[in-house]
């Protein structure tokens, strides 16, 4: 066989799944056809037997059967690869050169394993719609407008990373069963990881991320809630998303919509690691502490209708001018403060309660706000104040037993008031029949409140407000199976400290 005959391409016996499926012509080459190449998509000879078919026409062929391709494939030429890899392995040239991170097309191939998942694009709409009432009034991070009007968009190609999105948002439906390890979660788990492998970097993928997240901490599933979180924070540092002071050019240059947007989500992270570190509070945290300066998200009308203003609030702002996200933002933030407060317990005892005393005084300031607000902007069980109690009780946790009196009689006073106020909250929804959702489900990060307080109960060896408490959690394990495990908790320190039952 001659030189030119042993380096002709190998040629499938049949069109690949693409062109046989849309009825174009296919030049069958290996191992991705001219028509896939050109229109940067995923070529697949599923079940096809490949021949060696040269254009000398030789009378011998040999038959190879051809494994099926992973769903989605790397789809970096050599030249993406430069792009992409500058701005992480040399910045500087990145800088110089004033390029920008190069995000690749993302790809309209949807695996067939997917496909039972997410029906037509009426059922996908159906799932954001739940989605967008039950969930979105409590972390509204994905633009409604840039969901209806462009990735479910009928006139337009189905992405990949909108399909995985509108799956991590199908996981708020409610649970068929007490496993959360659905077919569902395990389907949007490979998912994931194939777009990593093919490289597909986006918003969307981002957001469904932080869905994925969110799920795992409602149902207590660890160490999963970790890494989600840890691939939160490397995905947005790699689209550049970041605190104002450290990301890359001006915002100016990003659209109002665009760069809200971006703002909201890198907030929800920025919470989501330090809600996850409530139960070690002295586990390091990766996200760093913004500046005061930091701008907050901004009103939920303006955000989700559109209405700009070019209006912006920082963390110093009072909770009365900003919004409900805004709201919980300055929670989390105090949240992020006492963490950092109980990391360094080696300091001068006078500037750590100077510190105490402050964080004390703004907590119950934006718990007085909510509280003044209830039934008109959230619902039954506020997670914000579920966030400002936690801060709280974590605060004063390390006081409880401190040498100094007064420092002592605060720390308790304070945390049975946190206590008091959680039993006041689940005897309200102990004796509500159905959640009203005009402001949203219930949010899986009051559990960690309910649970504290369930621990002050047994402390202070008060059995009935315990009883309350795990009536409480007992009703929100049909949501968040995280409630059963506090429940087991619960029942273990009962153990530990020799609580009669």
């Amino acid at each position: 066989m001659s030189d030119q005959a042993t380096n002709d391409p190998i040629r499938a016996q049949r069109a690949c799944y693409f062109c046989h499926k849309r009825k174009i012509k296919c030049n069958r080459e290996t191992p991705e056809c001219s028509a896939c190449k050109r229109h940067q998509r995923v070529c697949s000879y599923k079940n096809n037997t490949l021949d060696l078919i040269s254009d000398q026409n030789t009378t011998s062929s040999t038959a190879i059967t051809v494994e099926e391709p992973p769903a989605l494939q790397p789809g970096q030429s050599p030249r993406d690869r430069t792009s992409v890899a500058c701005r992480f392995l040399d910045h500087e040239v990145f800088q110089r050169s004033k390029a920008r991170l190069s995000i690749l097309p993302v790809p309209n191939f949807i695996p067939s394993y997917v496909r039972p998942f997410m029906g037509d694009n009426t059922g996908l709409q159906r799932i954001a719609t739940r989605y967008y009432q039950c969930v979105h009034p409590w972390l509204p991070i994905i633009s409604k407008r840039k969901v209806y009007d462009q990735l479910l968009n009928p006139l337009s190609p189905l992405r990949t990373d909108a399909v995985f999105l509108c799956l991590c948002m199908d996981l708020f439906s409610p649970l068929q069963n007490d496993n959360p390890w659905t077919p569902l979660y395990s389907t949007i788990r490979r998912l994931f990881t194939e777009m990593q492998v093919a490289g597909i970097l986006s918003m969307e993928t981002l957001q469904g991320c932080i869905l994925l997240a969110v799920y795992e901490i409602g149902h207590a599933m660890y160490p999963a809630v970790q890494v989600s979180i840890g691939l939160c924070l490397k995905y947005s540092l790699a689209l550049g998303i970041g605190w104002t002071s450290s990301v890359d050019g001006p915002i100016s240059d990003t659209p109002w919509v665009e760069a809200e947007e971006r703002r909201r989500t890198w907030w929800a992270i920025f919470m989501l690691e330090r809600i996850a570190n409530l139960g070690n509070p002295r586990q390091e945290l990766l996200v760093s502490e913004p500046a005061l300066t930091e701008q907050l998200p901004c009103q939920e009308k303006e955000w989700d209708y559109g209405g700009y203003k070019n209006v912006f609030s920082t963390l110093s702002a009072p909770p009365e001018s900003l919004g409900r996200y805004a709201n919980v933002v300055q929670a989390g933030y105090l949240l992020g403060r006492v963490l950092r407060h109980d990391l360094y317990m080696s300091i001068d005892i006078e500037l750590r309660k100077e510190e105490v005393s402050q964080l004390e005084k703004t907590l119950h300031a934006l718990i007085s706000y909510s509280e003044s607000n209830a039934g008109t902007t959230y619902s039954i069980i506020c997670y914000q104040t579920a966030i400002s109690f936690c801060a709280l009780l974590t605060l004063y946790a390390p006081y409880l037993s401190h040498e100094e009196p007064n420092l002592r009689e605060r720390a308790n006073a304070v945390s049975n008031d946190a206590a008091s106020f959680a039993l006041a909250v689940a005897e309200e929804y102990m004796e509500t029949e159905s959640v009203d959702l005009t402001h949203g489900d219930i949010p899986p990060f009051v559990l960690h409140w309910f649970y504290l307080a369930g621990v002050r109960f047994i402390i202070t060896s008060q059995l009935r407000g315990l009883g309350v408490i795990e009536t409480a959690l007992e009703k929100l394990n049909a949501k968040w199976k995280s409630a059963g495990i506090y429940l087991e908790l619960l029942a273990a320190r009962r153990i530990m400290d020799s609580i009669p039952t």
